[in-house]
């Protein structure tokens, strides 16, 4: 898919008012898209660098993804081991990852520079437009009264689950006390 067609595209999915939007100069849009890229630019979706498009370019996974994640503003990230992302980013992709929009195409590329179908092109923009405003993670641990020497491999893994992730909620479901007088009697 074109940037200029998928820009079409996304610009009437995310209802956008062209009405608002001034003219982002760009000398190779078609008339039939002009309003909508401009759009795109207005809202902050679409950065403007120069007066050239690339409208007949063909779309990339990476920047479909920056565009969405951009359009939906979509907060908190999940750490990726994409090396094939520019530092700039890494975020954006990690929240495309975190709310299941899309999958890298291995553990370590996303596949940044790879074009976009069609097909692929709508699947991510409606993954988006079902995804929740809030992701919550829940990490759940009981019964700890047992293994009480893995409570510093606990911890450990718990701050590191929340260094790349946000709203996060911890539930301990109880039964952390073993061999006291009051639970053998009582």
């Amino acid at each position: 898919i074109s940037r200029e067609d998928a820009a079409s595209l996304m610009a009437i999915a995310l209802k956008l008012d062209h009405k608002k939007a001034p003219n982002a100069g760009f000398k190779d849009v078609t008339k039939a898209s002009e309003k909508a890229v401009n759009s795109l630019v207005h809202a902050g979706i679409i950065e403007k660098n120069g007066n050239k498009f690339g409208s007949k370019n063909a779309l990339t996974r990476g920047e479909l993804a920056v565009w969405i994640a951009k359009a939906f503003n979509l907060k908190g990230s999940t750490d990726t081991d994409f090396t094939d992302v520019p530092a700039k980013n890494k975020e954006l992709i990690g929240s495309i990852v975190l709310y299941d929009i899309a999958d890298g195409i291995s553990e370590t590329e996303f596949g940044y520079s790879q074009r976009v179908t069609l097909s692929e092109f709508i699947t991510m923009l409606q993954s988006a437009i079902k995804s929740p405003d809030y992701q919550l993670r829940v990490l759940h641990v009981n019964d700890t009264h047992a293994n009480i020497e893995n409570t510093p491999r606990q911890i450990s893994a718990i701050y590191e689950h929340r260094k790349g992730n946000t709203n996060n909620l911890l539930l301990h479901a109880g039964d952390v006390f073993s061999g006291t007088l009051y639970f053998n009697e009582f």
